[in-house]
C-alpha cells in the first residue's frame, strides 16, 4: 500500500501539543530542547503553557514544525519507521518545511531558522493587522472565480467547498457580503495577522528568497509535493524556488491531494497537531485511507493495525 506522510500548517496549533511524546520519549524531548537552543527562546514553555503566545505567527510556525518533527523522530528511533516507508511527503504551508526536514532535504536547525525568518517577514509585510484572511464554506472554487470580489486573492484551495481568501480588511468585508449573497454558506474571518499566501507578501518573498539562497538544501529521501505546483519535487534548487514562491502564492491543497491519488497513494497519515488535513483529504477523495498521529495512543493503534 503506497503511503504519504502529511504535516499540518498554521491553525492546527493547540496548547500542550506533543507533550505526551516530550514526557515519554527522550528522542522527542531532545527535539524540543534543540529548538529552544536554536531559537534562543523557551518555545517549549510557550507550546505547553502560553496559549496567547502560541497564537502568534512567530511562535506557531516553528512550534508546529517542532511537534511534527518530534513525533516523526519517535516513529523513526523508537518504532523503526523509515522515511522511505512513505512514497511521498506533503505539508500545508509551513507543514512543507516539516515534510522537507523529515525527508532530510533540510536540517532541523536550518528549517527552524528559515521558519523564524519566514514568520517574522510575514508579520511585517502588512503590519497592524491591516490585512487578513477569510474562509469561504459551501461555495466551489469555480463558482467563486466567477464573482467580482475586488482585490482579494485565493490563498488556499483546501477542498471543493472550502476556499480561503487573503486581502486587506475592507476588501475582505466587501467580498464576504458578495459571497454570502451568492451561495456561500459561511464566511469565517481567520485568526491570523496578515493576508498570507498572496501578492501582499512580496516583502516576505524577498526576505525568504535571500535566506534560502544561503541555506543548504539536499535532495529529499522521498519526493515532496509542492504547495505551489501540486506536483512532486526533488531538485534542491527547485525546492528553494518553490519555498520562496509558496509565501506569495496560494496553497493548492485540493490539487495536491488529487495529484497524489493519481500517483497511486492509498493511505495518508497526518503527523502532528490536529486532524485538519485528514478531514480535508476525506472530503476530497473518500477512497484514501486516512489516519493521524497526534498522541502516543494514535501511534500504538497504527502499529497494531500494521499501518506503520
Amino acid at each position: 500500500m503506497k503511503k504519504i506522510c502529511m504535516f499540518p500548517g498554521q491553525g492546527s496549533q493547540k496548547i500542550g501539543m506533543g507533550k505526551s511524546f516530550y514526557d515519554n520519549f527522550k528522542t522527542a524531548k531532545e527535539v524540543f530542547e534543540e529548538a529552544d537552543s536554536v531559537l534562543n527562546k523557551n518555545l517549549t514553555d510557550i507550546i505547553f503553557n502560553d496559549e496567547q503566545a502560541l497564537k502568534n505567527t512567530v511562535n506557531s510556525q516553528p512550534a508546529l514544525m517542532v511537534v511534527s518533527y518530534a513525533i516523526f523522530s519517535v516513529l523513526k528511533q523508537e518504532f523503526g519507521v523509515k522515511v522511505s516507508d512513505f512514497s511521498y511527503g506533503i505539508g500545508h504551508s509551513l507543514g512543507e518545511y516539516s515534510a522537507l526536514t523529515v525527508a532530510e532535504a533540510l536540517s532541523f536547525k536550518d528549517a527552524l531558522l528559515l521558519l523564524k525568518t519566514r514568520s517574522e517577514a510575514m508579520e511585517s509585510s502588512v503590519p497592524n493587522k491591516a490585512g487578513g484572511m477569510i474562509a469561504c464554506i459551501g461555495i466551489s472554487i469555480s463558482d467563486l472565480k466567477k464573482l467580482e470580489l475586488g482585490k482579494v486573492e485565493i490563498a488556499n484551495d483546501n477542498s471543493e467547498m472550502q476556499v480561503v481568501l487573503s486581502g486587506m480588511q475592507d476588501d475582505l468585508k466587501l467580498a464576504s457580503e458578495i459571497l454570502l449573497k451568492n451561495g456561500a454558506k459561511k464566511v469565517i474571518p481567520l485568526d491570523v495577522s496578515g493576508p498570507f499566501h498572496s501578492s501582499y507578501m512580496t516583502h516576505a518573498y524577498n526576505v525568504l528568497s535571500k535566506a534560502l539562497s544561503s541555506t543548504n538544501v539536499h535532495q529529499p529521501i522521498i519526493p515532496i509535493i509542492s504547495n505551489v505546483t501540486a506536483k512532486p519535487v526533488t531538485n534542491p534548487d527547485e525546492i528553494k524556488t518553490l519555498l520562496a514562491e509558496q509565501i506569495n502564492h496560494g496553497v493548492k491543497w485540493r490539487e495536491s491531494v488529487e495529484s497524489f491519488t493519481d500517483l497511486g497513494i492509498e493511505c495518508a497519515i497526518e503527523i502532528g497537531s490536529g486532524k485538519v488535513l485528514s478531514g480535508l483529504v476525506k472530503r476530497i477523495n473518500k477512497n484514501v485511507n486516512v489516519y493521524n498521529i497526534e498522541t502516543i495512543e494514535d501511534l500504538k493503534n497504527l502499529k497494531e493495525l500494521n499501518i506503520i
